[in-house]
């Protein structure tokens, strides 16, 4: 295992912990009327997609750079499209919450997204 990769470990599960500790508190204290017992398991689907996401991008991009932006751009589409089957599966059978639910996934998506997109930056810098 490479070092960056690693390291994006140690950085997505410290994430992980941090939005669970956060979830706790706010569906704690101010909306536990939104909370649903499916948003920690959502919460570790992310952690483990990023993971499974990354680990491909950071095999790409030990190739050519070319290769890296295919494989970027098919990650993305791929990680959007399986967020939005989840998101279409939780307003169908669960029904409830939905506009946490919408909210929720959308925070999930941009906080993941944004480590990712940091940490390959700060990647290629160095």
């Amino acid at each position: 295992m490479s070092p960056d990769l690693k390291r994006f470990y140690k950085g997505v599960i410290t994430l992980t912990i941090l939005m669970a500790i956060l979830m706790a508190i706010v569906f704690g204290f101010f909306l536990q009327n939104c909370f649903h017992p499916a948003f920690p398991f959502i919460l570790l689907f992310f952690c483990g997609f990023s993971m499974f996401t990354f680990f491909r991008m950071e095999k790409a991009s030990h190739k050519e750079f070319a290769k890296f932006v295919q494989v970027r751009m098919v990650i993305t589409t791929l990680r959007l499209f399986v967020y939005i089957v989840i998101a279409i599966l939780y307003i169908a059978f669960i029904k409830k919450g939905i506009p946490c639910f919408v909210i929720l996934l959308g925070l999930f998506y941009l906080v993941y997204t944004s480590f990712e997109v940091y940490t390959l930056t700060y990647r290629r810098k160095n």
